[in-house]
């Protein structure tokens, strides 16, 4: 009768071990669901425009130049590339550069 018992303690045990993993797992999905996605989730897309005017000198490797945006951009600035298609942009009016 002993060895029903120890079953019994040792099923119980591992029963109460797997309601605890499924109660936090539960626990983790609730707070995953309530945090919820991201902000920028829900942000609408915003289109932006980029006039770019620029030169690539013979003997250079980049390219260079001014440009005009809309917002949220800055609406000037100067660029420089290297040609290899990637770009830095930086505002005239202080405010930083962009990429």
């Amino acid at each position: 009768m002993s060895s029903t018992i120890t079953t019994w303690r040792r099923h119980a045990a591992v029963g109460a071990v797997t309601a605890a993993l499924v109660a936090l797992g539960i626990s983790l999905c609730g707070v995953a669901l309530c945090a919820g996605p991201a902000p920028s989730a829900f942000a609408a897309s915003t289109q932006v425009k980029l006039h770019l005017d620029g030169t690539h000198p013979v003997d250079g490797d980049y390219h260079q130049g001014t440009f005009t945006a809309s917002p949220p951009l800055c609406p000037s600035g100067s660029w420089l590339g290297n040609g290899a298609g990637s770009r830095v942009f930086t505002c005239a009016d202080g405010s930083g550069s962009f990429t």
